[in-house]
């Protein structure tokens, strides 16, 4: 697995986006029989879809510059399988790649010092996980337990779990999908960085 530092930074805040993600669900509407069931079965992951766009600066320090990066990938060497029963999702040896290139461009006072590109490459370990679920209303999907699709904690500043999807169907194929603003600050480096970010999601899978 080869990571260059930066890339890394930028694939850190991307995934705390995906892993902050607290969705606003209704629980009103009531569940179907046939939403249930069609969720119910064997399904196979095919792909995580990610836009990402963040700004990172460095609150406290006068004078600093702040910079945006643009991160969009698909991931790639997709495996692993989803099998869901009346309670459950039980998430089996998901891991996937990221090959992608993000933008970056840092400013100062509101203008533009430098744009550059940067690699981000990354090669997740297989990733098991059983969680409990509750459909709220025709098209939302709760978490009690927040341990779904979490990704690996050395890879985050801050972990903090999955809660809540939208999902939705197309032909065979099941895709979950959330998106979020979030604005947080790290401090692990020895220097308090503040992320300010627009992350979406969606994966995806398909019927066996």
């Amino acid at each position: 697995m080869r990571k260059s530092v930066f890339g890394l930074i930028i694939l850190c805040s991307v995934i705390l986006g995906i892993t902050s993600c607290q969705k606003e669900l209704s629980y009103e509407a009531p569940v179907l029989p046939s939403q249930r069931d069609s969720l119910t079965g064997n399904w196979k992951f095919l792909s995580l879809d990610v836009k990402s766009a963040v700004t990172i600066s460095t609150p406290g320090i006068p004078f600093a510059p702040t910079t945006d990066v643009i991160t969009d990938f698909i991931s790639k060497n997709n495996l692993g399988t989803l099998k869901i029963d009346s309670f459950n999702l039980d998430l089996t040896d998901l891991s996937y790649s990221i090959d992608t290139i993000a933008k970056i461009n840092t400013y100062f006072a509101g203008t533009l010092l430098s744009s550059e590109q940067e690699d981000v490459v990354y090669d997740s370990s297989p990733y098991t996980t059983v969680s409990e679920y509750r459909l709220i209303g025709t098209d939302s999907i709760y978490f009690p337990n927040a341990d779904f699709i979490n990704l690996p904690d050395n890879l985050l500043f801050v972990s903090q779990p999955i809660s809540g999807m939208k999902y939705k169907f197309e032909g065979g194929k099941l895709n979950f999908r959330t998106s979020v603003d979030i604005n947080q600050t790290d401090s692990s480096s020895g220097i308090n960085l503040n992320f300010k970010a627009r992350i979406q999601l969606l994966a995806t899978f398909e019927k066996q």
